[in-house]
């Protein structure tokens, strides 16, 4: 059990802190059940399950890119944004090795996760829909072990270091770069790529 683990839980419990095995155990089985229903359902080829995971995927590192940018680090300072974002993500930039800011609350994940299912329902057609949202699911989970793993285990890859090392300099400049997490694909695109000496 992680330090603190326990007092963690009595005061955030279900809306603001979560064992970290927690989403995946719950996220994982269901992303890989609709993926799997959504093949069997409509018969699906290798080729198109590739075709709806990469947009998925990429859907996923975009929209983490949007939201650590302009919603967890908004332009205006002092409005009710930046106080919002202030009391959620500055915990994590607060104590950025604190177990309970380290992954994102599993009813905050639900909510974000259920109104993009059902955008998603209303711009895709019906036998993409249960792939596309399973490996759309796989990228959140993606994104959760390697933030979880950035603050708490040390790289053994080069990949891991570098990932790491982008994370961890985001910390050092905060509004001004490095918002993806799981990619430095977007920050590259939109000019936000900050880079520093690796320090692993």
């Amino acid at each position: 059990m992680f330090p603190s683990m326990k007092a963690e839980f009595s005061r955030w419990c279900w809306l603001g802190w979560v064992h970290p095995a927690m989403p995946f155990l719950f996220w994982f089985p269901l992303a890989l059940g609709i993926i799997g229903w959504g093949i069997s359902r409509w018969e699906l080829s290798l080729e198109q399950v590739f075709l709806l995971a990469l947009p998925a995927l990429l859907s996923w590192s975009l929209l983490e890119y949007i939201l650590h940018r302009w919603l967890f680090h908004p332009f205006q300072i002092g409005g009710t944004l930046e106080r919002l974002a202030r009391s959620t993500h500055g915990k994590h930039h607060d104590q950025p090795d604190h177990l309970a800011s380290a992954l994102v609350p599993p009813v905050n994940a639900a909510i974000i996760l259920i109104v993009l299912g059902g955008i998603f329902f209303l711009v895709l057609p019906i036998y993409a829909l249960a792939v596309f949202m399973g490996f759309f699911i796989l990228g959140y989970l993606f994104y959760e072990g390697l933030h979880l793993a950035i603050h708490h285990c040390k790289p053994r890859t080069r990949l891991g270091r570098f990932l790491r090392n982008h994370h961890l300099n985001h910390h050092k400049v905060e509004n001004n770069g490095n918002f993806g997490v799981s990619s430095p694909l977007w920050d590259w695109l939109m000019g936000t790529w900050t880079h520093s000496k690796d320090r692993n």
